[in-house]
């Protein structure tokens, strides 16, 4: 992990003081008895979530089988995105690849997931997006953290870019993906109705 997370101010920093904020967590997440707390964690919460599991079989067996019809492909954070992994983990490009697609998603018409689903895709295959994935899949894992914040404001640009593309062309696009219009290109609402 290349930062603390949640720490929103990193991006203030120098460049001199995020390197050596960097270089301190690289080496800290190396020492053994940071690694047995983690491990320490990490079993506690598979013992929690085990035990609860458990819990439900005993009272309502098939309450397991329904939640087995929703159970996500990835683990989840609390906002209900696909959580990434430890930036030493050889999946962590492909999360992230991942993550992007699910925060795609969340700005997508519902009824237009599928569509919202080829977007993503597309953008993968756009050589800026898959060259700064496959450089976020090389760099060693002091770095990664960092390395996906940029792949996320690449993937965000190309996004915003290709939008562009299909308004310019006349209309919206048919990929789903939306942004909410500026205030003063809000339709009025009929008479005799409130403004939101």
């Amino acid at each position: 992990m290349g930062r603390p997370r949640g720490f929103d101010g990193f991006e203030k920093l120098s460049e001199v003081e995020k390197q050596k904020v960097r270089a301190a967590f690289e080496k800290a997440w190396q020492r053994p008895e940071v690694i047995e707390a983690r491990d320490k964690a990490l079993r506690a919460n598979e013992e929690m979530r085990n035990m609860l599991h458990g819990a439900l079989k005993e009272i309502d067996p098939e309450v397991v089988g329904i939640l087995e019809k929703i159970k996500p492909q990835f683990p989840m954070d609390q906002r209900g995105m696909p959580e990434m992994p430890k930036p030493d983990s050889p999946n962590f490009a492909h999360m992230a690849a991942i993550r992007l697609g699910a925060e795609l998603q969340s700005i997508s018409r519902p009824e237009r997931r599928d569509e919202t689903r080829g977007f993503h895709e597309r953008l993968l295959q756009l050589p800026r997006v898959q060259e700064a994935l496959t450089k976020l899949d090389a760099l060693p894992p002091g770095e990664r953290i960092e390395a996906f914040k940029r792949f996320r404001e690449i993937y965000r640009e190309a996004a915003g870019q290709e939008f562009m593309k299909f308004r310019e062309r006349g209309g919206e696009p048919k990929d789903g993906f939306r942004r909410p219009p500026p205030e003063q290109d809000k339709p009025a609402p009929p008479a005799g109705e409130p403004k939101r």
